[in-house]
């Protein structure tokens, strides 16, 4: 058996100096690892939601000015996931009380230029005199008519006030629920009526 040692001044100062240090470094290891592990595998989503670049949108969103002269929309979209599912469509709301769902099909995904496709929406001006909100949806696929699934959708809005009309948009609304984008906000902010959620929108918040 060893002798006993008495630890002097100098030892007893040293000693828990020493395990001070050792505490320190196996903190900096573990920060270490967890700063170095690979993150947990969350998969690769293929449902990425298409946008619209608003910006870049004709005619612009808003009031039409005039009725696009070859009757067409052309709406502008980043695809996030090229490969992902792209599904569009064009309803007419007439604030007289009724919707219809004029157009819908597969996005055309073959011209695409930096992830950007420039899709065509066909529409002939309305003439019954109504006044008219268009509003034409993207998504990576519907759950029914206008309304995107979960991955999630965005939307373009134009009113149409025909000669002799005078329209009161933020009454009537773009939908049935009366509820209508701000003048301040963009058309990406998701829209909540009194009655609820906009099931038009499918945009998350």
């Amino acid at each position: 058996m060893l002798p006993f040692v008495p630890l002097g001044p100098r030892a007893r100062v040293v000693a828990p100096l020493a395990a001070a240090a050792a505490c320190g470094l196996a903190a900096i290891a573990g920060i270490a690892a967890c700063l170095t592990a690979p993150p947990a595998d969350i998969g690769t989503s293929t449902n990425e939601r298409p946008l619209i670049l608003h910006t870049s949108v004709q005619p612009p969103e808003g009031l039409l000015n005039g009725w696009p002269p070859d009757n067409t929309f052309r709406i502008p979209i980043l695809l996030p996931n090229p490969t992902a599912n792209c599904q569009w469509q064009l309803n007419d709301r007439d604030l007289e009380g009724s919707t219809k769902f004029v157009e819908g099909n597969y996005c055309v995904t073959s011209l695409i230029d930096g992830g950007v496709i420039v899709q065509e929406a066909p529409y002939t001006a309305p003439n019954d005199g109504h006044c008219h909100v268009i509003t034409f949806v993207v998504a990576h696929g519907f759950s029914s008519a206008g309304v995107p699934d979960s991955a999630g959708g965005d939307y373009s809005i134009w009113e149409y006030e025909p000669p002799g009309a005078l329209c009161n948009f933020y009454d009537a609304g773009a939908f049935q629920d009366g509820a209508f984008p701000p003048v301040d906000s963009g058309p990406d902010v998701l829209i909540t009526p009194e009655s609820g959620p906009l099931p038009e929108s499918g945009v998350d918040p």
